[in-house]
């Protein structure tokens, strides 16, 4: 395993917004990425809280601004679905 170097570049992905929803039994988050190639995607997980079930989706989007819509109608659904989600402050 070789070590950094500060002449080497720092590799991340960076988190543009990220939006969280829980309700009595489930959580649901969605993150908005610029990935290592610098494509924009959002990042969909969820899980129950009580057991260890949980998934994942990744999406690739053309521009920023849409990936901005589809986050914003994401979090219309959430808060649309009967099992009583709530946002949750990302402070």
């Amino acid at each position: 395993m070789s070590e950094s170097t500060d002449d080497e570049p720092e590799i991340t992905a960076m988190v543009l917004e990220a939006r969280r929803w829980e309700s009595d039994k489930r959580w649901y988050q969605a993150l908005l990425i610029r990935d290592l190639f610098g494509q924009i995607t959002v990042l969909r997980t969820w899980g129950g809280k009580q057991n260890q079930k949980h998934g994942q989706k990744t999406r690739v989007f053309a521009s920023e601004a849409e990936a901005r819509r589809y986050l914003k109608q994401t979090a219309q659904r959430r808060l649309a679905r009967p099992a009583g989600y709530h946002e949750i402050d990302n402070d």
